[in-house]
């Protein structure tokens, strides 16, 4: 297999014209520029590249490719390489939850859409993760992206902090009664575990051997 990138026009030339030197010495000459045309020929492939494109190549993209669901002003290179990547993926789906959760993973972390009765639906998360000026952006895409006959509601970004364990024990170390007297506030998702372990001592004599 002739390799591409390193092959030489005086390979292929028919017999008749290698035993030509003028000819060969014209294939030589032209080795240089056609590598060099080889090399680059990557650049002319833009999916198989696209986490090394940046800027406006990135909305010319975008636009060969029909993304609908796009803002080539308040979105940065990350997520418009990802909305490029699912272009083809979000015209199938378009108007379906799956579309609607794909633009939100542009805004969200592990967003969810929840639909509810009369068509209705709203995205339920626990982090923002784009510029503020963004969510105006955000909302025009889903209204894109969603169902024609859905609405949209809006977002339920939860912002409690996760449950905590807290763990109270005191050691027994003689006969008697502890009692631990702890009190959660309403509401609260601290989860209380208690536990008192209970320590046995004694002695024990190794003789040695005779």
């Amino acid at each position: 297999m002739i390799d591409i990138y390193n092959a030489s026009l005086a390979d292929i030339l028919p017999e008749s014209l290698k035993a030509d030197k003028q000819f060969v010495a014209i294939a030589n000459a032209l080795d240089p520029l056609l590598k060099k045309f080889a090399r680059n020929t990557r650049l002319a492939m833009h999916i198989p590249r696209l986490d090394e494109i940046t800027g406006t190549l990135l909305d010319v993209l975008a636009e060969q490719f029909h993304v609908d669901v796009y803002d080539s002003v308040n979105l940065d290179d990350f997520q418009k390489r990802n909305l490029i990547r699912q272009s083809i993926a979000l015209h199938r789906y378009k108007g379906t939850a799956w579309a609607v959760e794909a633009v939100a993973e542009q805004f969200f972390g592990s967003p969810i859409v929840e639909e509810l009765e009369g068509f209705l639906f709203r995205i339920k998360t626990k982090e923002y993760i784009a510029a503020p000026e963004a969510f105006a952006t955000f909302r025009r895409m889903i209204m894109d992206a969603k169902p024609v006959r859905s609405w949209f509601m809006g977002v339920d970004l939860d912002l409690s902090p996760p449950p905590t364990t807290l763990r109270i024990a005191k050691p027994i170390v003689a006969d008697g009664r502890v009692n631990i007297d702890f009190r959660r506030p309403s509401g609260s998702k601290v989860l209380v575990r208690l536990g008192s372990p209970i320590i046995v001592s004694g002695s024990v004599t190794i003789f040695p051997r005779s």
